[in-house]
């Protein structure tokens, strides 16, 4: 019984995570920082500016905003659009995002 449960709530948390939630998984955000989970497809809205995940590699993720790539890589924080980006680890897929306002 209990593993049908998880097994259900799994699938809806990975449909939604698929479909390109605007946060994905927004683990909370406070005034100045968010902390966010990435996965391919999914997106991220910086200021207002959106940012498509384009894909996760083993030591980057890229993003697609109006016809730009830009590839974020671990060990390199980036600063864009008046936001701090700190790459943490990236396991099976899925990359953690901290982000700062300048």
């Amino acid at each position: 019984m209990r593993r049908a449960i998880v097994v259900c709530l799994f699938a809806v948390v990975t449909s939604l995570s698929v479909a390109g939630c605007d946060h994905l998984i927004d683990l909370g955000c406070a005034e100045r920082s968010c902390h966010f989970n990435l996965v391919s497809g999914g997106k991220v809205d910086l200021g207002g500016q959106e940012l498509a995940v384009e894909k996760v590699d083993n030591n980057s993720v890229t993003f697609l905003s109006n016809g730009i790539s830009v590839s974020l890589f671990q060990g390199v924080d980036l600063d864009f659009l008046g936001y701090h980006l700190h790459l943490g680890e990236i396991r099976g897929g899925e990359a953690s995002l901290d982000v700062t306002r300048n």
